[in-house]
């Protein structure tokens, strides 16, 4: 899907805006080439980047390190380019969209809680509404990947030993599991890695401890 397919979706669908990130359920890690929406839908090609797609316009929010870049990628195409060293897509939303009655749509699982939360104590009039993806294909590629054992001599102890520190510490203070949403934690407590990533060797997954162990 492209930007112009996007925008008549909005319409077709009577949604007012879709907000877009960089990233997937694993919220903060890399992702691969054919898993960013920025770039599918903009040509931007940076690494810190949301947009806000309207019916009729695409506002797409970046640091300064892409202040030239951004525009240039994007050109002919429609989308403002907005600098967050300046203004983030919140304060953004809180200066422009807060008088209005939008339904604006985002995927939960590329937001973080407190993000969310923020949105909707800080912007009252708007109505934002999960819906998971308004894409036909899946937000993490299909390509498979190797997963392998991080030797002892690197890691230092054995998962069992990991686990059982976890166990101990659920035991003491009463939990019955423990949720593991980071990538890179889950990596340390099973000591797994990936080949998944060109530069990052964890593995995308996430993990239940359950306290009995």
């Amino acid at each position: 899907m492209n930007l112009i397919q996007l925008q008549q979706s909005l319409k077709d669908n009577k949604i007012d805006a879709y907000i877009i990130t960089r990233n997937n359920q694993f919220i903060g890690q890399d992702i691969l080439p054919e898993e960013n929406r920025i770039l599918q839908l903009s040509g931007f090609s940076g690494s810190a980047a949301k947009m806000i797609v309207f019916q009729d316009k695409t506002f797409l929010f970046t640091d300064g390190r892409y202040a030239i870049q951004a525009p240039q990628q994007t050109a002919g195409m429609n989308i403002e380019v907005i600098i967050t060293n300046e203004e983030s897509l919140g304060t953004w939303m809180q200066k422009n969209l807060n008088k209005t009655q939008l339904r604006i749509y985002y995927n939960p699982w590329c937001h973080t809680i407190s993000e969310t939360d923020y949105w909707k104590r800080t912007l009252r009039n708007i109505t934002f509404i999960e819906k998971e993806d308004l894409f036909s294909d899946s937000l993490l590629s299909t390509k498979e990947c190797n997963i392998f054992e991080h030797s002892i001599e690197y890691a230092g102890i054995t998962m069992d030993e990991k686990i059982s520190m976890l166990t101990d510490f659920m035991q003491k203070h009463k939990l019955d599991g423990f949720i593991i949403t980071a990538c890179d934690s889950v990596s340390w407590l099973l000591n797994l890695r990936s080949d998944c990533l060109q530069d990052s060797p964890i593995i995308r997954a996430f993990a239940f401890v359950n306290a009995l162990g």
